[in-house]
């Protein structure tokens, strides 16, 4: 992947809700996903206890968790299973939370390989990607049966977005949630498009996930100066991206400049 400059192109193709689906379409979809050779069960990595740390130095052991089978049953209402290519780790899949036990995984690329009749947009064979780490729970009560690290991910359909064409599933895997994190800070809370005014943006951690998009929407959006940190050996890469000014957390302090 050419670095800085087809990840924004990515989420602008595929940030629009697609049109319904034609209603022979529809039918071939429903065909499809009938006569699907679905598994019975699949693996995934259940969690079994909360992050919480009990003192100052934590240590997974394997009672944190572990990988489970599961039975695989068909989506409920308008939930779509998606045959998972790649995920990806983020720093809030660490952070266990209950109800328990859990799969964990936020970020997915993956194909669709069945639909619930109420779906609307998706279709068997679809290339998606997805942050679905929003809490869900079994219907027991005990809990969530979505996570992306599993052979077959459970997602609502409002989860899912057709993948780019320009992006592969690697690519696509590691997008979703730094994306959809930069996307709020600087649309819900950031008041973007800034392309009626003079706005200047600080993109701390530049070339991390969430700063790696949020310099590209940034200045997408119009913004007048992009500010980012980084160290001096990213210094180049965070400027091809479109930031206008570096400064190296190392030798400085962003708040004195």
């Amino acid at each position: 992947m050419a670095q800085g400059t087809c990840l924004f192109q990515g989420l602008i193709r595929c940030s629009g809700v697609a049109v319904c689906l034609a209603m022979l379409s529809r039918f071939l979809a429903l065909v499809a996903a009938a006569k699907a050779e679905l598994p019975s069960e699949v693996t995934g990595f259940v969690a079994q206890s909360t992050s919480l740390p009990t003192a100052l130095s934590v240590f997974p052991t394997p009672q944190l968790g572990s990988l489970h089978k599961k039975f695989l049953d068909l989506p409920d209402s308008c939930e779509v299973l998606v045959a998972v290519a790649v995920s990806s780790v983020n720093p809030a899949d660490g952070y266990i939370s209950e109800p328990l036990p859990q799969v964990l995984g936020s970020d997915l690329a993956g194909t669709v390989i069945a639909v619930e009749d109420s779906c609307q947009r998706l279709q068997v064979g679809d290339k998606v990607w997805a942050d679905i780490g929003a809490v869900t729970e079994t219907s027991d009560g005990k809990g969530k049966e979505n996570g992306a690290y599993a052979q077959i991910a459970v997602a609502l359909e409002s989860q899912l977005g057709l993948m780019p064409r320009n992006l592969d599933f690697t690519e696509a895997g590691v997008l979703p949630k730094v994306s959809l994190t930069s996307y709020k800070a600087l649309q819900w809370y950031g008041g973007a498009p800034y392309h009626d005014r003079e706005v200047t943006v600080l993109m701390l951690g530049g070339s991390g996930g969430t700063g790696t998009t949020g310099i590209q929407m940034a200045k997408a959006w119009g913004a007048t100066t992009v500010i980012t940190t980084t160290s001096q050996a990213n210094a180049d890469y965070v400027t091809s991206l479109g930031a206008d000014r570096v400064i190296d957390y190392h030798t400085q302090n962003w708040w004195d400049e």
